[in-house]
């Protein structure tokens, strides 16, 4: 992300956390109207947008800023669940045994989940309803913290396209990718193979992260990364204790990951790559862009048994899942570490 479309979401956060305030105390104050209207001025010139853009941008930050409000509320509540309502959840209901496994009820049918599972599977689309007198505080804790970051990043993205789309510090052909994006989340447009293969990714490694305890993080990039620094996802690895001595993780490492391995077009990503990595900054915090190749030959059937299952990146078989994981690893991890990673996953 820019530093300057970073300082100006700033902020507007400022604002935002007081226009709600206000808001609350059922307060009208034109002072706040005259800040925004100057901060939506100054970051329209900054950046190079028409200030009503800017204004647009703002309206998201709100929204970002209530979802924060609300991710507090609810974290309080875990603390003090007599002040909850009624249980009315529609949602399907989690319980964790008292032998540990987590449970799922749907439609009377009941299965075992992962903590891994619960955790990605909103990216699919599924939400739960954790149980709180069988589910420890720090795992709903954990959940409402990861239902949040997900629909903050998504209106991140939105922020950063309505600015890249019409920004004049942005070449045409950059505005256009954009606008290209913007229409494809506007659609819902996730059946490309690229788009499944790289999200089935994603989740495969931080379930692991979440089940195995691999001391692997995934990020997920944001639009500005994945159009400009060609970076689809992003692996941060833990100090690791290698016997005598302590790894200190020198950076993470952003990953453009594709399926397709026609050498012309590798060949071109690679390019790609090379051009991104020649402009990393140090703001960016990002030690190596990495591009991984890989077939992965089923993807379409994986993706029509996921228009009944809802989640295809379940439908790995073991083997597959540890020939991904090294595939994706390869790229930056000496071959004795990635054994160790999967004697852990096996």
């Amino acid at each position: 992300m820019k530093e300057t479309f970073k300082r100006n979401l700033e902020n507007y956060n400022k604002v935002a956390k007081d226009e709600i305030f206000a808001e609350e105390m059922n307060v009208k104050d034109d002072r706040l109207e005259k800040v925004l209207d100057w901060h939506t001025e100054k970051a329209a010139k900054e950046l190079g947008t028409e200030k009503q853009d800017q204004e647009k941008i703002y309206k998201l930050q709100v929204k970002k800023q209530e979802i924060m409000d609300d991710l507090k509320k609810s974290i309080a509540l875990l603390d003090h669940p007599e002040n909850q309502k009624e249980d009315i959840s529609p949602l399907p209901k989690i319980v964790q045994s008292e032998t540990g496994d987590f449970i799922r009820t749907t439609d009377s049918k009941q299965e075992k989940i992962t903590l891994g599972e619960i955790m990605t599977d909103s990216e699919w689309g599924m939400e739960y309803n954790l149980d709180s007198s069988s589910i420890s505080r720090n795992i709903r804790k954990k959940y409402l913290i990861e239902e949040a970051k997900r629909k903050l990043q998504d209106y991140l993205d939105d922020q950063i396209i309505i600015n890249e789309s019409v920004s004049t510090n942005v070449h045409w052909m950059k505005q256009d990718t954009y606008k290209r994006v913007a229409g494809e989340k506007e659609r819902g447009e996730i059946k490309k193979a690229g788009l499944i293969a790289e999200k089935m990714v994603r989740n495969f490694i931080k379930k692991l992260d979440y089940d195995k305890g691999i001391g692997l993080k995934i990020l997920k990039s944001d639009v500005y990364q994945d159009v400009n620094q060609k970076i689809d996802f992003i692996i941060h690895r833990e100090n690791r204790d290698r016997g005598v001595r302590v790894e200190e993780n020198k950076g993470d490492v952003g990953i453009q990951f594709t399926i397709n391995t026609d050498k012309k077009i590798v060949k071109h990503k690679e390019k790609q790559v090379g051009i991104a990595k020649s402009e990393m900054a140090p703001e960016d915090k990002i030690s190596d862009i990495v591009l991984v190749s890989m077939p992965l030959f089923d993807l379409k059937k994986k993706y029509d048994e996921w228009a009944e299952k809802k989640f295809p990146d379940k439908l790995w078989t073991e083997e597959e899942k540890r020939t991904i994981f090294a595939g994706i690893m390869n790229g930056f991890m000496h071959e004795d570490e990635i054994k160790e990673y999967l004697d852990k996953i096996a």
